[in-house]
């Protein structure tokens, strides 16, 4: 039977004597947390014996052939758990993996593990196991989703709520890896001590410095203060702090800058559509100031710019990541054109 990774722990809870378990897919924190709740849950039914199998290796299906025709001096209960390597089962390990599906032991409990690619879904196996064990699948999430998976770790593990703002940070600190997500939310939970995250109390405890961070930065930038913008920004690279999350950051504010300036273009005066977004204190002077210094086209240009910075920042371009956001820095305070470097970036 096949169930949703939510459902997962609902169902393990009624599972039976014998049972089998299938989890498959290309996210390895989920399938590592499988087993781990699979493990835990049978621990509290007599289970006294794991064993594990690499099906990779040589003549492997023999071993755990071998292994189920043996007999056993004292009848203990064992967890078998079996990490397929995604290949074809001849067939002597289909006739294994069908002899256990057919002919359940009282003794045994398997788990069944394979990074799977959507080929291997047409197999014979992997539909003789999906249908005969309790199976979950464990795939990638798309960004929204893992936004979403954020939120609810956050809150489920540490009793920390955040908002959408800061699960998208983490979500892009981590490039969408759980594992990194999770670690980052473990970070942040050690650090921030109230119930609620703000996109501050996150930034802080990513970039892991109190003296500099890509607030003092951002307000900077807004100013057209380069000198200071500079100095910020050089106590940033000196104290190891993350280029994703200032590119982060900086994307973060410039697509707000870009849909302010539309609402301009549309008839909106500059201070309605500061208000609109709920822009207040001495951030607001600053917004102001960018937005009557730069044109729509410009903030779209800049952009531009932070998605080529991304790529970077990701390895899907070469580059000097430090030494293009100061060139960013230069743009945005008009110490160089911007249009002109944009004309460029098509041109790569």
């Amino acid at each position: 039977m096949k169930v949703s990774i939510d459902r997962f722990s609902d169902q393990l809870a009624k599972v039976e004597v014998g049972s089998l378990f299938f989890f498959y897919g290309a996210e390895p924190l989920q399938l590592s947390e499988c087993r781990d709740k699979v493990r835990e849950r049978l621990l509290s039914l007599a289970v006294d014996e794991r064993i594990s199998f690499d099906m990779s290796g040589k003549d492997a299906w023999g071993s755990l052939g071998a292994e189920l025709n043996a007999q056993s001096l004292f009848a203990s209960v064992r967890l078998i758990e079996v990490f397929l390597d995604g290949k074809s089962i001849d067939k002597d390990g289909l006739s294994i993996l069908e002899k256990i599906i057919n002919s359940p032991s009282q003794d045994n409990y398997f788990v069944f593990t394979v990074p799977v690619a959507s080929s291997l879904k047409k197999a014979k196996w992997f539909s003789l196991l999906e249908n005969a064990a309790l199976s979950v699948e464990c795939r990638e999430l798309q960004s929204r989703e893992t936004a979403g998976w954020i939120g609810r770790r956050a809150q489920q593990l540490f009793g920390k709520k955040i908002d959408l703002s800061v699960c998208e940070l983490v979500a892009d600190y981590s490039e969408g890896n759980l594992l990194g997500a999770a670690q980052a939310l473990e970070k942040i939970s050690l650090i921030v001590e109230s119930e609620i995250v703000t996109l501050a109390d996150a930034l802080q405890a990513l970039s892991d410095n109190a003296r500099f961070d890509s607030y003092q930065l951002i307000d900077a930038l807004l100013k057209s203060d380069f000198p200071r913008a500079i100095r910020v920004l050089r106590g940033l690279k000196g104290i190891g702090s993350e280029p994703v999350l200032i590119v982060w950051a900086l994307s973060r504010e410039l697509r707000q800058l870009v849909l302010m300036s539309e609402k301009i273009g549309e008839g909106a005066s500059v201070s309605q559509a500061i208000d609109q977004f709920r822009i207040w204190g001495n951030r607001k002077v600053a917004v102001e100031k960018i937005l009557r210094r730069k044109s729509l086209e410009e903030l779209r240009a800049l952009l531009i710019r932070l998605h080529y910075l991304d790529t970077i920042v990701k390895g899907a371009r070469l580059g000097r990541v430090w030494d293009e956001i100061e060139i960013f820095s230069m743009e945005i305070c008009d110490i160089i054109d911007i249009n002109h470097y944009a004309t460029e970036l098509f041109k790569a």
